[in-house]
């Protein structure tokens, strides 16, 4: 299975520090952020050249820092579901593959994408991970779900109204045939078109819910105050991978 780490953002929330160091390469106490992502994906059995960042070309320190241990492409800029579907092309992947957004990511008692893994074999279509949100449920994507049997009814980007406890945490799996749904969306530049195109899947198919565990840490290195929250509960999650 192969995984799309997206890494195209210009990090403008993160200037003047992002000018001399992509976002993703921040420290993590010690060690890039980015490190921690690829580790949870190696962690699930995904691994070398089956990794594959979708950055900028103004990050191609990333590659000098992993001597060119993953695979890459080079955002075009024209938005996040073209270049998935860009990728798929490129990279000829078939059947299941991983989508995660590079600067964010959960510390948890367990590793979410190994279970959305093993939840995609089971189901065969799509799963979204997910976390409770609390007040900020604007700021993400809201996840309709059926807690019976953890199937997504529908999402919900920023919503002005509380629609569920639930939101996207980043972190997707899907198959080659919603590509098909993200062409429709693929010039689209902004989250709306590639929920909207999940909307659409979801109208024949099924994509399920992947909830992190209550207490699991959010940490995203998008913002200042975010990157200072997540250094801060970095140091006071014991993890022995830090």
């Amino acid at each position: 299975m192969k995984a799309l780490i997206l890494i195209g953002g210009k990090g403008t929330r993160m200037h003047p520090a992002s000018s001399f160091c992509p976002k993703e390469m921040f420290p993590m106490i010690r060690r890039p952020f980015l490190d921690l992502v690829i580790e949870q994906l190696e962690s699930a059995g995904i691994c070398g050249k089956d990794i594959i960042f979708i950055m900028s070309k103004e990050k191609k320190d990333i590659l000098k820092y992993y001597k060119n241990k993953h695979s890459y492409m080079f955002d075009s800029g024209t938005g996040l579901g073209n270049a998935i579907v860009e990728a798929v092309k490129k990279f000829r992947i078939s059947g299941q593959f991983v989508v995660l957004l590079g600067d964010m990511l959960y510390l948890s008692s367990k590793n979410l994408i190994k279970d959305m893994i093993y939840k995609g074999k089971i189901v065969g279509s799509g799963v979204i991970g997910g976390f409770k949100h609390t007040d900020d449920y604007h700021k993400y994507c809201s996840i309709v779900y059926d807690p019976n049997n953890m199937t997504v009814y529908g999402l919900y980007e920023k919503p002005s109204e509380r629609v569920s406890d639930y939101s996207c945490s980043g972190q997707y799996l899907f198959n080659t045939k919603f590509v098909e749904y993200l062409k429709e969306y693929s010039d689209s530049g902004e989250a709306f078109g590639f929920t909207d195109a999940m909307n659409d899947y979801l109208i024949f198919n099924n994509i399920y819910l992947a909830p992190l565990n209550d207490g699991d840490v959010m940490l995203d290195v998008g913002t200042p105050d975010a990157y200072v929250n997540s250094l801060v509960a970095t140091l006071r999650f014991k993890n022995d991978a830090l």
